[in-house]
């Protein structure tokens, strides 16, 4: 259980989930609207309206894959084996952590989906919809 806090925490500074809190300053201080684009490195972040439709958020959909590879990667650095079937088991308690930690910590949300992919979503801004300004 340690273990797995510990690679969590260690995968949540990774640059993917750095990126998209950037992206999202991007986003909040030119104001942009859902479909724009932010490019940070080689990652696009797309801006999405939010789930209740009164905010943006920036938005990255990446392969499921692409996170279990980091997730073995920093577990081997810390001598933990993810390989077989219980390394299945606890591939799929590590990604619950860092989901845990990614929105206690960072404000950034991650979803299954769609499809074998992971959403990663982190608030910009609110719509401002007073009629005078």
């Amino acid at each position: 259980m340690k273990d797995r806090n510990a690679v969590a925490r260690k995968m949540s500074q990774e640059e993917i989930f750095q990126s998209i809190g950037y992206a999202a300053l991007k986003a909040r201080a030119r104001r942009l609207d859902p479909g724009d684009i932010v490019k940070i490195g080689n990652l696009e972040f797309v801006m999405a309206e939010d789930e209740e439709g009164e905010g943006v958020v920036a938005q990255l959909i990446i392969g499921r894959w692409e996170v279990e590879g980091l997730a073995m990667a920093r577990a081997k650095e810390m001598g933990m084996d993810l390989e077989g079937a219980a390394g299945k088991e606890m591939m799929n308690s590590l990604l619950t952590e860092l989901k845990e930690i990614l929105e206690r910590w960072q404000g950034i949300k991650l979803r299954a989906g769609p499809g074998e992919n992971l959403t990663l979503e982190k608030a910009a801004y609110k719509r401002d919809r007073r009629p005078w300004r």
